[in-house]
């Protein structure tokens, strides 16, 4: 069975908003800097931002593209359009009961501006707020993450970035006074560099190892795996996903080719039983590939989730686990699973990777046709207590895996994915049978593609994220996969929204545009812009 987290709770039917940006960053990438400069007392003369309008800039919508809960969950992570990572401190009074009322303003306590864009981040394991003397919050800490002794070499408050054609990039944002929107101070930096043409590869998935001494960044058929302490030092070791880069299989079909996409480690379960977890690495290509001791040892299976030869069995058609690769993964509490999701696709996958390596279950309605990046979460629920008919169980309570750790036994998973339709969905008791299962809940979060809905640790609130790339030119358009900037990862979005965007009633402020514009209009009116963070009681 699945451990039970300490916040394990039963959501409502309707999630009540607390916090929110408001109309901010509803807008192209300078005129949101604009109201962010006005907001902090330094407002730019040469845009105007009091009338309302949009007073022409053509320029990009400034869209969050990924929200991150640092470990203690007193701290959100986010990745903007405008390449800069801004990090929210959570009001100490988030859960007053005058927040269901009036919802609290969100601004940035530190923004980092990267030289370019940001393909991937990652947050330290052992985030500890409180030692930086901040006040507390009503979040406890989980047992499972409480951080390690004081270290004098290591600040708990950091993460990780890779900007495109840059060595990847240490941050602390606490480092800096609130509000501050110059780059804060660079800890450090790790090139990650192609021997043969000296150019630098730029990761698009970045992992901390448990131990919180290492990290793992994918790049191109290859997985580096760096030491945090060896300050501009190349990685300790290199793991190519494939033995020769002119041939997709090779060595009897064991390898990947394709850029790795997102990684995963696991504490328990399969590769727990030597002490060492396993390390699971999905592709561009819909491969997946797993490592044992955590990253840091060999390559002991490689599937690929295109071609699942069980796929019959559960009746599932070829549609319905299509897509054009795997963009996120995440395991199970017990390490037995793998839960994966492609871009354009509308399903969330289960695998077993105990020798088998097949489909149990598949999660449809995701609404994810986009190549825009959208995870999933996941949360481990205590909302059913069937003892024993868990199809993913963990072996009779494998030890405090997951997301809050815990003893004892509790129901099964519960998913978080938001959709190209502004909803956010939710699948309740994942692992209770096999075969295709539909979201149990949904609500409209917000009125654009809700690129991020990820659980705090604690289980009591939620925050969701939105946006989708739009180029304002003189007849608005949504800009498609031509673009070239960040190709691989695939930032175009679908733009068909239409049917969510009138139903929308959060509480921030909004566009006083009369209706929805699309693509053929040509008008000099603001273009609908939700990019929102928002916070949401549960």
């Amino acid at each position: 069975m699945f451990p039970e987290p300490p916040g394990s709770r039963t959501p409502p039917l309707m999630p009540q908003l607390v916090a929110t940006t408001g109309p901010t960053y509803q807008s192209t990438i300078r005129l949101s800097h604009a109201r962010e400069n006005l907001s902090n007392g330094r407002p730019d003369p040469k845009i105007k931002v009091s009338s309302g309008g949009w007073d022409g800039i053509q320029d990009e919508s400034n869209f969050f593209k990924e929200a991150q809960w640092s470990a203690d969950g007193t701290c959100l992570l986010t990745s903007s359009e405008d390449m800069r990572l801004r990090t929210f401190v959570l009001p100490t009074d988030l859960l007053d009961p005058s927040s269901l009322e009036s919802p609290h303003g969100l601004k940035p306590y530190s923004t980092v501006i990267s030289p370019e864009p940001v393909y991937a981040t990652a947050l330290y394991p052992y985030f500890n707020l409180q030692g930086h003397n901040f006040p507390p919050t009503y979040f406890p800490l989980p047992p499972k993450l409480t951080p390690p002794p004081p270290s004098t070499d290591l600040q708990t408050t950091i993460y990780l970035s890779s900007p495109r054609s840059h060595p990847i990039a240490l941050h602390n944002p606490l480092t800096t006074s609130p509000t501050t929107l110059t780059t804060t101070p660079l800890l450090a930096s790790y090139p990650l560099i192609h021997p043969p043409t000296e150019t630098y590869l730029t990761p698009h998935a970045l992992l901390f190892h448990p131990s919180g001494t290492h990290f793992l960044a994918g790049t191109d058929s290859l997985i580096a795996l760096f030491d945090v302490s060896r300050t501009g030092d190349e990685p300790v070791s290199r793991m190519p996903t494939i033995p020769s880069r002119r041939k997709k299989l090779v060595g009897g079909g064991v390898g990947m080719k394709g850029v790795v996409s997102c990684l995963a480690v696991s504490t328990d379960g399969v590769g727990g039983t030597s002490g060492g977890g396993l390390l699971a690495a999905g592709t561009f290509t819909r491969t997946v590939g797993l490592y044992d001791a955590q990253g840091s040892g060999s390559c002991v299976a490689v599937f690929s989730v295109a071609e699942d030869p069980h796929a019959h069995h559960h009746g599932d058609s070829l549609s319905s686990t299509s897509g054009s690769g795997i963009t996120s993964l995440r395991w199970s509490p017990c390490g037995n699973y793998l839960l994966l999701a492609d871009r354009k696709s509308n399903t969330t996958q289960i695998y077993d990777v105990r020798i088998t390596h097949r489909r149990l279950a598949t999660l449809t309605g995701r609404r994810a046709m986009t190549n825009q990046r959208m995870g999933f979460d996941v949360f481990s629920s205590t909302s059913s207590s069937s003892p024993s008919t868990d199809v993913l169980d963990g072996g009779g309570g494998a030890g405090g895996g997951g997301n809050g750790g815990g003893g004892g036994k509790g129901g099964g998973l519960e998913i978080w994915a938001g959709g190209t339709d502004g909803h956010v969905r939710i699948w309740r008791d994942v692992g209770r049978r096999e075969g295709e299962q539909g979201p149990d809940m949904s609500w409209a979060a917000h009125g654009d593609v809700v690129s991020s809905a990820v659980v705090h640790p604690s289980g009591t609130v939620a925050a969701t994220c939105s946006g989708q790339r739009r180029c304002v030119t003189g007849a608005w358009e949504v800009d498609g996969e031509g673009r070239g900037k960040e190709e691989e990862e695939g930032r175009s979005s679908s733009g068909s929204l239409n049917e969510s965007r009138s139903s929308i009633s959060d509480g921030s402020s909004r566009s006083s545009a009369s209706s929805v514009l699309i693509p053929s209009q040509r008008a000099r009116e603001e273009p609908f812009f939700d990019n929102t963070l928002k916070i949401w009681k549960l």
